[in-house]
């Protein structure tokens, strides 16, 4: 072990003065850049190959350095993408909030009905679901709140949208049965199209399954992450329509976006927009598959590198 770490380390460094010196990268994005490097490496054990690459990884890559449209960092942010969201497709499709805090000092729980989530606006996975409002540690749950609040998310990832978004806690209604799993629809989405839906069912269970979804509804052998096993019970629910309407609507005027959805008491509820999933770096076989389905034009920037070799 003592031996393998610095010649990992000297093959990274190598591996990444190549690539910079080869890759013409706009100079304030070269330190993006190399946290993506850093993190690919770290993550997979290879260097990202962003303007050739055809998998689905490559391709989140390439976003983040070459599509940073500041409405990413509005939709990125749980809060601020609620205007986007009411005025795409309307109110109705949002779970109710009960209140925002700049700072977990300011939480008062008791305002707050008996069952609720708590989530910061500014990260991914910084989530508090309370069953039970005079059953769960207080304290222990607000220094944890403090915690997310405080946390420089996505930087040492290249997600660079996460650095402009004012850290905020806010309390939203739980939704569904608190005993039983939220099924998840996610619909990965270019530009008003929907190119696949993964659909990832009980969560909440010790193992929880994955179906990877096309435009028609019909399930197919491809598996996006090995955080999930292979699901077979995906049927179409009642508002299949309405859901691929949503997609494609608010994912108009993105390269690439993820729209995620629910559908609770034959209702659809909106959840979250993502726009680097897994940081582009899914280690499940089917990325590839799935990568050359997303549209890129990286023409132009591909001839720039070329001039360069």
């Amino acid at each position: 072990m003592h031996i393998k770490r610095p010649i990992n380390s000297i093959i990274h460094n190598c591996l990444w003065h190549f690539h910079k010196d080869r890759l013409r990268i706009p100079p304030q994005q070269l330190k993006n850049y190399k946290s993506i490097f850093k993190k690919t490496w770290d993550t997979l054990g290879c260097p990202p190959n962003i303007f050739e690459g055809e998998d689905f990884n490559n391709k989140i890559k390439w976003l983040m350095i070459f599509d940073q449209q500041p409405k990413i960092i509005t939709c990125s942010d749980k809060l601020a993408v609620r205007e986007f969201i009411a005025k795409k497709i309307g109110e109705s499709y949002l779970t109710p909030i009960y209140a925002t805090w700049n700072n977990s000092r300011d939480i008062d729980f008791s305002i707050l009905p008996d069952q609720f989530v708590i989530k910061t606006n500014h990260d991914s996975g910084s989530v508090w679901i309370i069953h039970d409002r005079n059953s769960f540690d207080l304290e222990k749950t607000r220094v944890e709140i403090s915690k997310s609040l405080n946390r420089k998310y996505g930087i040492n990832k290249g997600e660079w949208c996460y650095q402009h978004i004012q850290p905020q806690a806010f309390a939203e209604k739980l939704l569904g049965d608190p005993t039983s799993s939220v099924d998840d629809y996610k619909f990965h989405c270019s530009d008003g199209n929907v190119i696949f839906l993964q659909y990832i069912y009980n969560r909440k269970h010790r193992t929880a399954y994955e179906q990877i979804i096309d435009p028609n509804g019909c399930a197919t052998k491809i598996q996006l992450s090995n955080h999930f096993q292979p699901g077979d019970r995906f049927s179409k629910p009642k508002h299949w329509e309405e859901m691929l309407y949503i997609a494609k609507t608010l994912s108009t005027g993105f390269k690439y976006v993820r729209v995620d959805l629910y559908s609770i008491d034959n209702k659809i509820k909106f959840g979250e927009l993502t726009f680097y999933p897994r940081n582009g770096n899914y280690k499940g076989e089917g990325q590839a598959t799935l990568g050359r389905l997303i549209p890129l034009d990286r023409k132009s920037h591909q001839e720039t590198a070329n001039k360069i070799k």
